[in-house]
């Protein structure tokens, strides 16, 4: 059994946990997801903002490109009632 594999059984809410985490959303999910257009997740990608705020991290895979849903959560909590980023 692999460290990994030992790990996982002792924990197995760690790999829900995990996967949960690591949930990939593309522009069109995250549309519906937050209301926010695909071409403005588009755009912030080059532009490094979106509605005036950082935008959150991406990843590329080739020519796709996914949000972890765990990101587009920290983010969401990262702004204020304004929109703004928080603190």
């Amino acid at each position: 059994m692999t460290v990994i594999e030992q790990h996982q059984a002792a924990n197995p809410e760690c790999l829900e946990n995990y996967k949960q985490n690591m949930l990939l959303l593309t522009d069109t999910q995250l549309n519906e997801l937050t209301g926010i257009s695909s071409s403005s997740w588009r755009k912030s990608r080059m532009t490094g903002y979106i509605l005036g705020v950082p935008a959150p991290r991406h990843i590329k895979f080739g020519k796709s490109v996914r949000y972890r849903l765990a990101d587009i959560q920290d983010w969401l909590e990262g702004l204020d009632q304004n929109g703004k980023e928080g603190m």
